[in-house]
Order: C-alpha cells, then structure tokens, then sequence
C-alpha cells in the first residue's frame, strides 16, 4: 500500500476508534443518563463517512448515486436508458456499467431516502429510491478497494443501527469490524500468517 493510501487508512482507523470511544450503553435510569445520545452518535458517523467517500476518490474509488423515477416529468426527459438519473460529484460523466471503471457490484446504500433528484436542479427534495454504487479505476489495487468499500459498508450500517431508542451494541459491532479490517490493510502481515508463523517458530 502506498504513502498516502496507508496514510488515509490510519486517520479513517482513528476517526472510528474516537467515535466508538464514545458510546456506551444507556443507563437503566434515564434521569441517570449522561452517556452520547444516539443522534450524535449517527451525526458523528455521518461526518466520518462523507469525508472518507471524500477522501477516497484521491485513490480512484468512487460512490455516485442512481436515481430511479421520482415522479417528476423532466425525470423520463433526462435519464438514460435504463431510467437512471445520476448524481456524481467528481465529474465522470458516469454511465451505467462504464467500461472506463469497474464495477463489483457493492453498494454503499440502496433504498427510499428524501433528496433532490438530479432532473430537477431548482426542485424540492422527494421521497424516492436511489442506489449508491461503489466503483473504482483499473490501477486500483482489488484489496484495498474491498477493504475500503466494506469500512464504509459498515460504517453505513452502524449509522442505521444509530436510530432513536435502538441498543448501542449494534453500533460498537460495525464499528469494530470495521477496525478489524482496517487493521489487517495497515500492517503487512495477515494475523492469521502471524500466528502461524509464530507458531512454528515456537515449536
């Protein structure tokens, strides 16, 4: 893994121990409770996914988002084939299964979510489905893209898991996982290959 690649991997590991740090279970005594409320949990980690998906277009991997039919006129006017309008913030004039990137099928997010649609510039915000697709460039290393997509998969699902009232084990669950694979791509060797080798040493 390069420099700045590895660099980017270690500030994502310590911007989730940090949020992690900070949730605890609530106390059984409300009036007792001085522990993180979920919603600033969930903006927390809403903060640390956008700048990491920021972040790691430097790298060549990418989330630009499908847009189904949200009902206007103007949706049918703009999309393209296959119904699909496209937010894409880094300017790639982005195309479904464009060959100039690949594409494996990983998804950040798909379901209803409240945002404008990208055929309506001036429009107000809709109810309606859209897909965040994960896709990155041919030089791009295979097992960092995966190892990227998957912290970010789980940071996504531990925003989920951060909704009003709901326990906080499931967030520490994401979290952690996601520091486990982080911390398989920042040392060289595997744990597994560690403990094997170690072993045979021993004996």
């Amino acid at each position: 893994m390069k420099r700045k690649a590895w660099e980017y991997v270690v500030a994502l590991r310590r911007d989730i121990l940090a949020a992690i740090s900070g949730i605890d279970n609530a106390d059984s005594y409300l009036w007792l409770d001085n522990t993180t409320p979920n919603y600033t949990t969930r903006y927390r980690l809403r903060e640390i996914l956008q700048n990491a998906v920021r972040d790691a277009s430097a790298f060549g991997v990418y989330v630009v988002t499908r847009h189904t039919d949200c009902g206007r006129r103007s949706h049918e006017k703009v999309s393209d084939a296959h119904g699909y309008v496209w937010t894409d913030p880094y300017n790639l004039n982005v195309e479904w299964q464009d060959s100039r990137f690949v594409w494996e099928g990983d998804q950040l997010f798909q379901g209803t979510r409240h945002e404008l649609c990208p055929c309506s510039k001036q429009g107000e915000a809709l109810d309606h489905h859209v897909i965040d697709d994960f896709i990155y460039s041919p030089h791009v290393d295979p097992a960092f893209y995966r190892t990227i997509s998957r912290v970010l998969c789980d940071i996504q699902s531990a925003i989920e898991e951060a909704g009003d009232k709901k326990p906080r084990s499931g967030i520490r669950e994401y979290l952690l996982r996601a520091i486990i694979q982080l911390n398989d791509a920042i040392i060289p060797v595997a744990v597994e290959a560690h403990i094997k080798a170690r072993s045979a040493t021993d004996a």
